[in-house]
């Protein structure tokens, strides 16, 4: 009995070599990571100049003020704050589509223009995620790109040495410092390294199993203190690999003092058409609003791992 299908040509593998027709599922799947948390948890202001201040001021520091009666008052001198500025940043993604293209039929892409306009807003939101954690202010001119202090740059407490380990001892004695600048901490983001660690605090040191599920719980998603409660979060743009030279950090923060500062809102444009093409431009312009550096820690350092 000859095998099905055994009087046609078959060359399985060489796609357009057969009769048979391509099984394609009608959709495409974007395998690279999408997730920014960062960008998602804080809060937005609208910013009206390239260079963008904001004013800050310390008080006093707490102290017995015992007043003899019927004294007069001791007038101080008018306290005047101090400016902090951050400058914007600008990010440009350019989409083309030749007319042709256009027309013909895509498997998962009816319309190619729209497919790669979905593609590239994934892109251009990742890419705002790494500047909001990773970027150092530069000002800008006709031949330098003008960039933004993301949370590394802006932090006013910082720890970055190959020769600190992480521990839990000393993640609470970075809660305290944030507690004693003023803050009230309640993220930290951080690469798998540290987060493994935090998952095998010994606050945490008993893993729950739901019986009836099966489910075993080995994750630490916050930290209650007595100076905070921290969410622990995942982030993609922070370096998890252990015991290199700065092979692991971590942020904490108060998001609640932490802006996404919107010069020009992400939006789509059409640019000139010169040939037979349709081009379409992504373009926003943003800076990174931090209402007091000291309520931003950034660590840097290594995780002993097992």
């Amino acid at each position: 009995m000859p095998a099905l299908g055994g009087n046609i040509a078959t060359t399985i593998g060489t796609p357009g070599a057969t009769w048979r027709q391509l099984d394609i599922m009608p959709m495409i799947i974007n395998q690279s990571p999408v997730d920014t948390p960062i960008f998602e948890m804080i809060g937005t202001a609208k910013v009206k100049s390239r260079e963008h201040y904001w004013q800050t001021r310390t008080l006093r520091a707490r102290a017995l003020r015992p007043q003899v009666e019927g004294s007069d008052f001791t007038y101080g001198v008018v306290a005047t704050p101090s400016r902090v500025v951050n400058f914007t940043e600008i990010h440009l993604d350019g989409i083309e589509v030749s007319g042709s293209l256009q027309q013909e039929m895509m498997y998962g892409a009816p319309n190619v223009m729209k497919d790669q306009i979905q593609k590239v807003s994934v892109e251009h939101r990742n890419d705002w995620e790494r500047s909001l954690i990773r970027s150092s202010s530069t000002l800008g001119d006709t031949d330098t790109a003008q960039s933004m202090d993301g949370l590394i740059a802006a932090a006013g407490n910082s720890t970055n040495s190959v020769g600190d380990t992480f521990t839990e001892t000393k993640t609470i004695g970075m809660l305290q410092t944030l507690w004693e600048n003023g803050s009230k901490p309640d993220t930290l983001v951080c690469g798998p390294a540290v987060k493994n660690a935090i998952n095998a605090f010994a606050a945490d040191s008993t893993r729950w199993l739901d019986k009836t599920t099966r489910e075993l719980v080995y994750s630490t998603l916050v930290i209650h203190s007595d100076y905070g409660t921290v969410e622990v979060h995942l982030s993609r743009d922070l370096t998890s690999s252990v015991n290199g030279t700065n092979g692991a950090e971590l942020l904490i923060f108060d998001r609640t003092q932490l802006k996404k500062g919107w010069f020009r809102t992400v939006r789509l444009q059409t640019a000139a058409i010169t040939g037979d093409y349709e081009r379409v431009e992504m373009i926003g312009e943003m800076t990174f609003v931090y209402d007091n550096d000291l309520a931003i820690y950034y660590w840097a350092g290594r995780v002993i791992s097992g």
